[in-house]
């Protein structure tokens, strides 16, 4: 059950949150390290809480877990999806918004500094850090760039959740030093 609302989350109150994140996007056939990538985004967008608006403002702004700018983005389809259903504090839609995204190439824009496809992100088994700026750069796409915390906190997701390095994870300062001769 998620805890939603315009106020900032607790780290209990978070991984309750996270839980229902993993379990929806591993039920998806989604990585580990995609999921950790993604929740260590969430937590600075928007504290991993499907009910808050950007800098806590109702109606303006960013709204739910990965900040939809406008939100009518997240809205707006929601009632097209399915007329009457509310769409505030409703983590489960803003997952299959994702999913929706995914599907049919939506927010994603692969970037020449990461030229990784939205699929290839979903099944990617590089180490999680990189995979934040991954989502960072080609999903979110903040004004402010770059967020290395994100990163750090993508690691303790991926930490938390039990995530087993898969076949290709390479030490983190190893892909950046790849990266940059790239």
């Amino acid at each position: 059950m998620w805890i939603s609302g315009n106020f900032y989350l607790t780290q209990a109150q978070m991984e309750n949150n996270a839980d229902e994140v993993i379990f929806y996007f591993r039920s998806e056939g989604w990585t580990d390290e995609a999921i950790a990538a993604m929740l260590g985004n969430m937590q600075h967008e928007s504290n991993i809480n499907p009910g808050i608006w950007e800098n806590l403002t109702v109606g303006t702004g960013g709204y739910g877990l990965v900040q939809w700018t406008p939100y009518t983005k997240y809205s707006d389809w929601v009632q097209q999806q399915s007329p009457g259903t509310e769409w505030r504090d409703n983590g489960d839609w803003q997952m299959y918004r994702i999913r929706y995204e995914l599907q049919n190439g939506l927010q994603w824009l692969s970037t020449d500094q990461y030229p990784m496809t939205f699929a290839e992100f979903t099944q990617s088994h590089t180490a999680p850090e990189l995979l934040a700026q991954v989502w960072l750069y080609n999903y979110e796409r903040p004004q402010v760039k770059p967020q290395p915390v994100r990163s750090t906190s993508a690691r303790r997701w991926f930490t938390y959740m039990g995530g087993t390095p898969g076949p290709t994870e390479l030490p983190v300062w190893l892909l950046f030093k790849f990266k940059q001769r790239r």
